[in-house]
Formats: structure tokens, sequence, C-alpha cells
């Protein structure tokens, strides 16, 4: 099954203007350039994603700080191994600032613009 079939990389590796999003160079080479582990982890990136999005807007609007810390430090985890770069930055700045309780919202709002924009011009 050629990766290019599910995946939209032209825009990513070819095109310097979306680079800062996706590291594909970096996730092909941690991959040994296998399409299927490639394939798969950009699957489980996908389904963390959404999942991890979800909790992290409930423990925030829940006020569970704790909580929260984790679902981020864990989301920026997989955004790292992936690396979707600038999804990795913003949750970096979100988990710096959620004791302080600095800024959240914008912050989770980035979190959430930023996978969009990945679904967007990533996941065909």
């Amino acid at each position: 099954m050629p990766i290019n079939k599910y995946y939209n990389f032209t825009e990513f590796h070819e095109n310097g203007k979306y680079i800062s999003h996706f590291n594909f160079k970096a996730l092909f080479k941690k991959m040994g350039g296998n399409e299927t582990f490639i394939h798969d982890i950009l699957d489980l990136g996908k389904k963390d994603l959404i999942e991890s999005l979800s909790k992290i807007k409930t423990f925030y609007n829940e006020n569970h700080k704790i909580e929260l810390e984790v679902a981020v430090h864990r989301l920026r985890g997989t955004a790292s191994a992936i690396g979707f770069t600038d999804l990795y930055n913003i949750l970096t700045e979100l988990e710096n600032n959620i004791n302080n309780n600095i800024n959240l919202e914008n912050y989770i709002l980035n979190v959430e613009n930023e996978i969009t924009f990945l679904f967007t011009n990533l996941y065909k």
C-alpha cells in the first residue's frame, strides 16, 4: 500500500511553508524508511490526538489540574515521537503554564487549531 495514498506528505516535506508543522524526514528516519511503520504510527497518532484533545478540554473545564498536566504531557510525547513540531511547542507552553493558570484557554485553543490543521493538511 503506497503511503501517499493515505497521507499528504508532499506539502510537508517539499513545500517549506508547512515544514514546521510536521517533520516527515525525522519520522522517516526514525522508522528506517519503513512505510508500514510510518502508516501505523500516523494512524495511532491520529487516534491519540482526538482522544487527548477531548481529555484536555474536559480536565480544563472541570479544573482537574493534575489530570490536565498528565494528558498534556502524554500528548506532548506523542507529538514529539511523530514529529508534529508546532503541536509539540504549543503543548510545551501549555504544560509550563498549567500551574500558573496563565492563558490556558488560549493554549488549548491553539492546540485544537493545530490538530485541526494537521487533520486538514496531513490526513486524507
